[in-house]
């Protein structure tokens, strides 16, 4: 009977509940991947690639197209050339049915990038680490998916989430490769791994300031304790992705196009800038954007992390000094933003900043709780949980459970993927859907003159923005380029009886 007891939670049954549990809630989301249409940005930035693809049906010549217009874009109106090229190469160019692909690329960078960069750490403390980790990164992913502040421009909106969304997943990729550069002994793989961190390099350096910055500071950090620990000269061939990378922020920073961009913009001088990045770190950070399921994920992760942390002969050493960096870097998340712009007020850039501070947070309670560890008791572990933690970690499901459904009747909206589910049943996405598809039949319909449907409803993931009456709106301007018309504009509203 102790036996069945105890081996009634083990790593790997954990890591595949867990795993489950997430799937499961990416359902609804899917679903109402349905239902996505392009807006806005998707047109101004993708018109340049949709008469390409209309004229010739060549992936080749479009792509071309995107790097050309990458590169006046560079010159005219902002130097981040690889988010450029991915926003202008955007799902709808192609047709507003692969636009669906949107909510799929954008949450599986997410749980791919996070996934691998968190496998990768473990890895390294331990080889039998994979289901602890597993476990691990799906509930912080249940987390940052079903929290996020901004998920309508973070998963659902291509153009907002390309520059953002899908800039993480490439920095927590290139995070990674870099790391399995460092402690790969073969030459053969650290050749291939440069190879691929300088690809990533070139992307994640020439996309949105805020994740290339922190991928310039972490790089400091890294040389200058590989010269401390004198593994710089071993490990040199780290400095030709780092030579790209820095050359493709150089680029980013210093474009003539940024000029014309920063015109319109009031930011905030640079020291006022970090300040108030330290202060929106505890505002909004630890204030605004937590609340009771990160509570939960960070005890779920202790006890999880305690269990590997027996079977690593890692000390974690210096616990405070790498909190006081990670939290540093949460908070430099938000400087670029805050000197360029004043605010950081985009669901876009808050659900990004958001999802590195749980990530940074998460890292830093796994070590200060491998320190704990280390520090209490050295034992060997084995593939068995404790009956304590056992009966923890079903308290943290099973509160998990309770709360989402005692919080989602009341508010459904405090969560995606519930607000995703109350879309979908109330009608609201198929009444947006209907609205979309008939502007998009009159679109190509060949008139040149349009005045389209208005829209009814605006479901909270679905709707970023709409064009207006006045068909000299700049987004009414740019569904007039991407479709090729004179004009177009929205039926006036009329007064409802």
């Amino acid at each position: 009977m102790h036996n069945l007891k105890r081996n009634f939670v083990t790593p790997k049954n954990l890591a595949i509940l867990t795993t489950v549990l997430f799937v499961v809630t990416l359902i609804p989301l899917f679903l109402l991947a349905n239902y996505v249409y392009p807006c806005a940005d998707d047109y101004t930035f993708g018109s340049r690639c949709h008469f390409v693809w209309e004229d010739t049906h060549s992936v080749f010549a479009t792509m071309i197209q995107a790097i050309r217009g990458s590169i006046d874009l560079f010159f005219s109106w902002a130097g981040c050339l690889s988010s450029s090229f991915f926003m202008i190469i955007q799902p709808a160019v192609f047709g507003d049915r692969v636009y669906r692909i949107t909510p799929y690329l954008m949450i599986g960078m997410v749980s791919i990038g996070s996934t691998f960069l968190l496998h990768v750490l473990g890895r390294i403390l331990c080889k039998d680490s994979f289901w602890y980790i597993q476990s691990i990164a799906m509930f912080f992913l249940i987390a940052v998916i079903q929290c996020a502040p901004g998920p309508e421009q973070a998963y659902f909106w291509y153009n907002g989430a390309a520059h953002y969304t899908l800039m993480y997943g490439f920095f927590t990729m290139l995070c990674g490769v870099i790391i399995l550069l460092l402690v790969a002994e073969d030459k053969k793989k650290k050749i291939v791994y440069a190879l691929l961190a300088t690809i990533l390099g070139i992307i994640v350096g020439g996309g949105n300031y805020l994740t290339a910055l922190n991928g310039i500071l972490l790089s400091i950090l890294l040389i200058v304790g590989l010269t401390f620990a004198q593994k710089l000269k071993k490990n040199i061939i780290l400095l030709l992705p780092l030579f790209f990378y820095y050359l493709m922020f150089a680029l980013s920073v210093l474009a003539p196009g940024n000029k014309v961009r920063e015109a319109g913009s009031e930011g905030m001088a640079p020291l006022k800038a970090v300040f108030v990045s330290f202060y929106y770190l505890f505002n909004y950070c630890f204030g605004k954007w937590m609340n009771w399921m990160q509570i939960l994920m960070l005890v779920f992760v202790v006890i999880v992390f305690w269990n590997m942390a027996k079977k690593t002969e890692f000390t974690f050493p210096y616990p405070v000094f790498v909190v006081v960096i990670l939290m540093g870097l949460s908070a430099a998340m938000m400087t670029p933003c805050l000197f360029g712009m004043g605010n950081i007020e985009a669901g876009r850039i808050t659900t990004v900043v958001y999802t590195v501070f749980l990530l940074y947070l998460l890292i830093s309670v796994c070590y200060v709780t491998g320190w704990v560890q280390k520090h209490i008791t050295i034992t060997s572990g084995d593939i068995f949980f404790s009956m304590p933690s056992q009966i923890s970690i079903f308290l943290c499901l099973g509160l998990l459970a309770f709360g989402t459904v005692i919080t989602m009747i009341p508010e459904p909206e405090t969560f995606t993927t519930t607000e995703a589910i109350r879309e979908l049943r109330s009608g609201e996405a198929a009444v947006y859907r209907q609205t979309m598809e008939s502007r998009s039949k009159a679109y190509r319909s060949g008139e040149k003159d349009l005045v389209v449907e208005r829209l009814e409803v605006h479901p909270p993931l679905l709707f970023t923005s709409d064009i207006q009456e006045d068909p000299m709106d700049w987004e009414n301007q740019g569904v007039c380029r991407f479709f090729n018309l004179d004009s177009v504009r929205v039926a006036p509203e009329t007064s409802k009886q």
